[in-house]
């Protein structure tokens, strides 16, 4: 019997390691598959992880009033997992297949309503089945193993323990599932062979541990056999689309249909994108995350001739030149038409040039075989920052810094950086979406954004208009005098064979009218420069993308942009006023005596302010993981790579902080009163955190070592001040409530908190890299947090001093 018990108990806890495994390994297959059927950007991961986590934290609220009108059974759990392994294969499929129910062609955008919608009806069983999951495991996990696991006298802190255990031990699985994922699953498998894989573990543990537990209880309800039932047919048919070849056919039929039938020749997910390869009429299209990037063996000769050839004849002797990003396909030919001497040519994805090669035309032999053309498989800001080389010319690959890995090209701190790789009379070249016969508000924003960062560092800047704008900077003034006689001159003397570059096509190019039509449009608007720590270049790009395929949006983003930063503080502290009022109205209709007599009626009263420091808790944790993500990017750039040990840092600190308070449950203290201490903790780190980045930015920026270990131990601690909270706060919620208290059900707080928690990690997933790290920047959205916080702590504060500081 002994030796049952502690299996049932082992695999249990591995059923909820697995549980915190498949979750995150879904979210994040599922993610990957909707930014190639939508818009792969920041804005795009934000509304679909929003929508993940609240339609989670749904499932855990809405089955914890159902678990609480009835006594939790093991079958239902198993059910669950059943629905969930069913749902995570279907999801991908519906999140591949989803173009073909919106009117959108391969490479179009999609607007911001039809985005949140579409993601949330793909993500709706998967998120909601694994939030429903979390309650039922709290629940079980007290019936079946907490009673007799936790020795302290007292049914309560076995109640409060095993929230804190479960929520523990998922984040283990989800750490787990994040490295594995990254660093494993990704590289070998496609997401059907992950997703399948996944569900088959599920149903073969949940079986396995079924058959189990039924050793001890032999009677079989009819629902019960259904159950078997279920498992078993739901198994073979897994097993058998495994074993019979079908997850090459579904695979195979689930691209054609993301691409609208489209002859897809090559589809592979690297560790940074995914690269779809498309052929039409001996035409090769290459997509990253569903966005056009390169086109062969004919690419688009009028963009790339204006991009390269304008410049290079711009500059009397251009020997020396960098390009960062999309280089091969016609820009490093034609560069090659001038008298270089060498050409370094940075692409961070290794696999985005093995692609290219696998269709090799004569273009792309020639650009790569080419004994002056370096290829380094680099972050060019890294790069960039790391070489000892001085460049005549460095090209900006990328049009639009539509998110954060591409606006550190575009910002101040960048433009810096290259001014110190640039020779005498040097010129730094980049382009932005532009028009000759009309400029809307959006599209001048972005423009004015860049041309004025620029203008912080470089003391000329030619701009060569067109319906793709074209930026040179430069601190030598013939830049800006460049003229048709000098270029047409330049093209004879140097023998260049040009489609479009005569006389003509160079005074129209060039023409003085449109240059000040240009100027006279952007000095319509003001802007803010883009920086590193303030990256306004995203906001703007994202806002002229919302305008083209979502434009009935625009009002939001020119709400956000007009409106500052003191009318969050006024909103935030005029919210902190009601809520200390109604507190203040609550505890002046109780007299001592009744608090003292009828503690839970104040409690009653009290109650709603631990949810709400859960819901600020898990909105300061999101913007804690933006933050840091957003910064490591901002300096170095390839946060992809490292993101699965970022994020597994962040969650081993969250795990053991929820194990060091979980353990302390059992001590005697004052709950309310260490529960203020993390407020104020986690404050107090919120002030620290961007001084920290600022002062190690400015002084330790080239010591690449120590900032990585800087920022490992950053994930972690504010992994362990996050995941302090929620065991304690299960503790107090308990305390609070009474028909939980007498009848011993932990579902309901641990489906309330676990959805706070997940509703204030979609606030600041929502918004945190959209609107709050772009607009206000570093600082002001660290104050932002510090301000919501306060507000929790507060009301935390008036509640425990109401009630005589004597709440447990």
């Amino acid at each position: 019997m002994l030796k049952y018990i502690k299996d049932v108990r082992k695999n249990f806890v591995l059923i909820i390691l697995v549980t915190g495994f498949s979750g995150i390994v879904a979210q994040i297959v599922i993610l990957r598959e909707l930014l190639v059927s939508f818009f792969g950007n920041e804005f795009s991961i934000g509304v679909i992880l929003a929508n993940w986590l609240i339609v989670e934290s749904a499932g855990a609220y809405i089955f914890s009033k159902k678990v609480e009108k009835s006594n939790p059974h093991i079958e239902h759990f198993v059910f669950l997992q059943v629905l969930f392994a069913i749902f995570l294969p279907l999801s991908i499929y519906f999140a591949r297949i989803l173009r073909t129910a919106i009117p959108i062609i391969s490479g179009q955008g999609i607007g911001l309503i039809p985005l949140f919608l579409s993601s949330f009806l793909v993500l709706l069983p998967v998120s909601f089945i694994h939030g429903a999951l979390f309650t039922f495991t709290c629940q079980l996990y007290y019936f079946l193993i907490g009673k007799e696991k936790i020795s302290v006298p007292g049914p309560d802190n076995n109640k409060e323990q095993s929230i804190g255990t479960v929520y523990i031990l998922e984040t283990i699985g989800t750490l787990l599932g994040g490295v594995f994922f990254t660093y494993l699953l990704l590289p070998k498998f496609n997401s059907f062979q992950i997703g399948i894989g996944i569900s088959i573990i599920n149903v073969v543990l949940c079986l396995y541990y079924l058959i189990l537990y039924h050793l001890k209880n032999p009677i079989l309800t009819k629902y019960t056999k259904f159950i078997y039932g279920s498992l078993i047919i739901v198994l073979v048919l897994l097993i058998y689309v495994v074993f019979g070849y079908k997850i090459k056919n579904l695979h195979e039929y689930s691209i054609n249909k993301q691409w609208h039938n489209q002859n897809v020749v090559y589809y592979h997910n690297s560790k940074y994108e995914n690269i779809t390869v498309t052929k039409s009429n001996n035409q090769y299209s290459f997509f990253l995350n569903g966005i056009p990037s390169i086109t062969i063996p004919i690419p688009d000769i009028a963009s790339i001739e204006d991009f390269v050839h304008l410049p290079m004849l711009s500059h009397h002797n251009p020997e020396k030149v960098l390009i960062i990003g999309e280089g091969v396909g016609g820009v490093i030919e034609s560069i090659l038409k001038h008298p270089v001497k060498k050409i370094d040519y940075v692409e961070l994805d290794p696999d985005l040039i093995k692609t290219v090669e696998m269709f090799s035309t004569p273009l792309i032999k020639r650009e790569l075989n080419n004994n002056k053309v370096n290829v380094i498989y680099k972050d060019g800001r890294l790069f960039t920052n790391e070489t000892k080389e001085k460049y005549d010319i460095v090209f900006i690959g990328f049009s639009l810094p539509v998110d954060l890995q591409i606006n550190r090209l575009f910002t101040l701190d960048f433009f810096k950086l290259v001014k110190e790789k640039l020779r005498d009379k040097g010129i730094l070249v980049l382009s932005l979406p532009g028009s000759l016969s009309y400029l809307n508000e959006a599209l001048k924003r972005v423009n004015a954004c860049i041309l004025n960062t620029l203008k912080q560092v470089y003391p000329f800047v030619k701009v060569i208009p067109g319906d793709s704008n074209i930026f040179l900077a430069s601190f030598n003034k013939q830049v800006e005098n460049i003229n048709t006689q000098i270029l047409s001159y330049r093209i004879k003397d140097r023998n260049i064979d040009t489609n479009l570059l005569v006389p003509g096509y160079l005074n129209y190019k060039l023409s003085l009218s449109y240059k000040e039509w240009f100027y006279s449009e952007i000095a319509k608007v003001k802007t803010m420069v883009n920086r590193d720590f303030k990256p306004i270049g995203v906001f703007y790009s994202l806002a002229y993308w919302n305008d083209i395929f979502s434009p009935y949006m625009n009002y939001f983003f020119e709400w956000v942009q007009i409106h500052n930063v003191l009318l969050i503080y006024i909103l935030l502290c005029f919210f902190m006023l009601i809520l200390i009022i109604f507190y203040f109205k609550n505890r002046i209709l109780l007299s001592k005596r009744e608090i003292t007599k009828f503690p839970f009626r104040f409690y009653a009263l009290s109650k709603a302010s631990i949810p709400y420091a859960i819901i600020t808790t898990g909105f300061a944790g999101m913007i804690f993981d933006i933050m840091l993500i957003f910064i490591f990017q901002a300096l170095y750039g390839y946060v992809y790579y490292w993101m699965g040990i970022l994020i597994a840092m962040f969650m081993t600190g969250t795990a053991m902080g929820a194990y060091w308070v979980n353990s302390k449950i059992k001590e005697k203290r004052k709950t309310v009163k260490l529960l203020l201490k993390m407020e104020v903790s986690l404050i107090i780190f919120t002030v620290i955190l961007p001084l920290t980045f600022i002062f190690l930015s400015y002084n330790f920026y080239g010591n690449l070592i120590f900032f990585k270990i800087v920022f490992v131990i950053l994930c972690f601690v504010s992994g362990i001040i996050i995941g302090m909270e929620f065991p304690l706060a299960n503790r107090l919620h308990l305390k609070l409530t009474k028909k939980e208290r007498e009848k011993g059900i932990v579902s309901g707080t641990a489906g309330l908190l676990y959805g706070c928690d997940l509703f204030g990690g979609w606030i600041g997933g929502i918004i945190g890299g959209v609107v709050l790290l772009p607009v206000l920047g570093l600082i002001a959205t660290s104050l932002t947090i510090v301000f919501i916080k306060l507000s929790s702590f507060a009301i935390l504060f008036l509640v425990w001093i109401c009630n005589n500081r004597n709440m447990v």
